[in-house]
């Protein structure tokens, strides 16, 4: 198990608010995502407060980023 001085300085643990804002979906699209396997897995932070790390919301991003360059070179070009 690590230890808390053996993390990465750029671990960051990010709330709702802000992966709502970052991916630019519903709260129930999110969960929806969640649940199907389609994004990470919040980190429960207490009882009644989860978060995400915010490198593996980058990831998700960077994933479909990088999933809409592969739709784009699988298309026909539009003339």
């Amino acid at each position: 198990m690590r230890t808390y001085d053996s993390l990465p300085e750029t671990i960051r643990l990010i709330r709702l608010k802000e992966v709502l804002r970052i991916c630019g979906m519903s709260r129930s699209t999110l969960y929806n995502n969640i649940k199907e396997r389609q994004f990470p897995e919040p980190i429960r932070i207490s009882a009644r407060s989860v978060a995400w790390l915010q490198s593996e919301v980058q990831e998700w991003v960077e994933l479909k980023v990088k999933l809409r360059t592969v739709k784009r070179r699988q298309s026909p070009q539009l003339r």
